[in-house]
């Protein structure tokens, strides 16, 4: 733990002594957060990025911390934060896919399942040979087929001999769709 502490002391003195080193900023941070300073990591990073704000590395840690932290914002506005940084970090990455696949996740997370189904499509043309994608993607799918079941159990329950044709056929429709999903999967 002294150690650690040493080490932010030398690296705050590298960031005084080339405050354009932007790597100084994410090292900084990353040590601070490992050390449970959450928040003080997430002020190094924005000090980064105030250096160089399109800086695809601190954009990216920047989102990946955001996940962590127990925000006082809404989860949606913390989370339309991480897709908007994700996003940028994607624009100036020479290697995106990681990014990409956190991406994914957020959109799973926030149940856009029709976004992340269009931008797993967009990953798989673009990485073929990731079994893991193949994997989250089949995941994808099925909870899509168990949300639209899930739905349609009650309504399907509550159907009788005097339920509209209208009912019954948007029935039909939904579980036809939870199939396509499941098929997919």
């Amino acid at each position: 733990k002294q150690n650690l502490q040493k080490a932010v002391d030398k690296m705050e003195t590298a960031i005084l002594l080339h405050p354009k080193r932007i790597e100084s900023y994410s090292t900084l941070a990353m040590w601070k957060f490992e050390n449970n300073n959450l928040e003080q990591a997430i002020i190094d990073v924005d000090r980064g990025l105030a250096m160089d704000m399109d800086n695809s590395n601190l954009c990216q840690l920047k989102a990946d911390l955001l996940l962590e932290q127990d925000s006082t914002d809404s989860y949606f506005s913390t989370m339309q934060n991480v897709i908007q940084l994700y996003e940028k970090s994607i624009k100036y990455s020479e290697k995106p896919g990681s990014i990409m696949r956190k991406l994914l996740h957020v959109y799973i997370d926030l149940g856009e399942f029709q976004k992340a189904i269009e931008y797993s499509d967009e990953l798989m043309y673009k990485y073929p040979d990731d079994p893991d994608l193949y994997y989250n993607v089949g995941v994808l799918y099925q909870q899509l087929a168990i949300d639209i079941y899930d739905e349609n159990l009650i309504q399907f329950n509550k159907t009788n001999k005097d339920s509209s044709s209208e009912t019954i056929i948007n029935l039909y429709q939904s579980y036809k769709k939870a199939r396509e999903y499941s098929y997919n999967s």
